[in-house]
């Protein structure tokens, strides 16, 4: 079994995303969305429903930016996969959404060990026994001390919590976003991590699963 996921983090209400996939060059299976797609002006649910037309499979987490409560009703609660599981292509993805809490108090932020809850949560919905390398993991925040969760100033802002679960269960590839400066690709272990970048500034990944073989191409529309 071998699918492509378009994966999108941190579209902050930029409408220009619309107009970019609508046009996209290739054909992709799933659109992945790791959190903050929405901002003051433009609803998550806004951009959503027009991704939508454009997307058969759609699976997303809140960000740390959005109004939690939109997520949790119709269209979103569908596609939103915070603290469960939905199966696509024989493989399971499961979500954690929001950020540790900042100064600057955010929507939605959860301590360091929720967020490693809620994904032990999502982890234990999927049928039992379920190998591992069936599981994508799709985080709004990046897993600590990796290239995916550095800040400015290289400074590590990920979570601990959810380093520690990708240690422990290996799961075929993370997804992530939230820290923008750490756009790129790493690995835990045997888990590939894929930060795409800010899709408000065009940043998206192609990332193509065959088995337990992955690849990634990281890009930027309009370049």
């Amino acid at each position: 079994m071998s699918f492509k996921i378009l994966a999108l983090s941190d579209i902050h209400g930029n409408l220009g995303i619309l107009r970019f996939l609508e046009d996209f060059p290739e054909d992709f299976d799933v659109l992945a969305i790791s959190g903050d797609i929405g901002s003051g002006r433009v609803r998550a649910t806004e951009i959503v429903e027009k991704l939508r037309r454009l997307a058969e499979n759609i699976v997303l987490v809140p960000g740390n930016c959005d109004e939690p409560s939109e997520f949790w009703r119709k269209p979103l609660n569908n596609l939103n996969i915070h603290g469960r599981h939905i199966k696509l292509y024989d493989y399971f993805f499961i979500g954690v959404g929001g950020a540790p809490g900042t100064p600057l108090r955010k929507p939605f932020e959860l301590s360091d060990m929720e967020l490693g809850d809620v994904l032990k949560r999502a982890y234990r919905s999927r049928p039992e026994g379920t190998d591992s390398k069936r599981v994508v993991v799709l985080s709004h925040t990046p897993p600590r001390n990796t290239r995916v969760d550095r800040a400015l100033l290289m400074l590590h802002a990920g979570s601990r919590s959810i380093r520690e679960f990708i240690m422990e269960t290996q799961p075929l590839l993370c997804i992530c976003g939230h820290v923008h400066e750490g756009r790129g690709i790493d690995r835990l272990g045997e888990t590939f991590l894929v930060n795409p970048g800010p899709g408000k500034r065009g940043y998206y990944a192609i990332i193509e699963v065959s088995g337990v073989d992955v690849e990634v191409r990281l890009g930027r529309w309009g370049r």
